[in-house]
């Protein structure tokens, strides 16, 4: 019926987005270099960005991926970085920076 499902909120502009594989959660990714997470089950016409952004890259995300089992998502960001995270805990595992050696999470 082209009308659109929900309309999403955040409070950055937005540089990517992916949704996980049973499409319960979309990672969108900022201009801030977070990762906010959106709850697809909410209902309603406007999904609210959660409060949860998973926070490691100091620039703009650039590409999200989500492995086919759904437990790591990826993120690439400007500053050279690329974040694999936990989808279940939303916590940074590792951390690959292209520019220089291996960083921390």
């Amino acid at each position: 019926s082209k009308q659109p499902l929900f309309t999403i909120a955040c409070d950055t502009y937005l540089t990517a987005i992916v949704s996980d594989c049973n499409e319960n959660f979309l990672f969108v990714g900022g201009g801030d270099g977070g990762v906010t997470v959106v709850a697809l089950s909410a209902g309603g016409a406007v999904a609210e960005a959660s409060s949860l952004v998973m926070e490691g890259h100091t620039q703009p995300v650039t590409s999200l991926l989500c492995t086919k089992q759904g437990q790591l998502l990826l993120s690439a960001s400007e500053d050279g970085s690329v974040r694999a995270w936990d989808v279940a805990s939303r916590m940074c595992v590792a951390v690959t920076d292209v520019k220089g050696p291996q960083a921390e999470c």
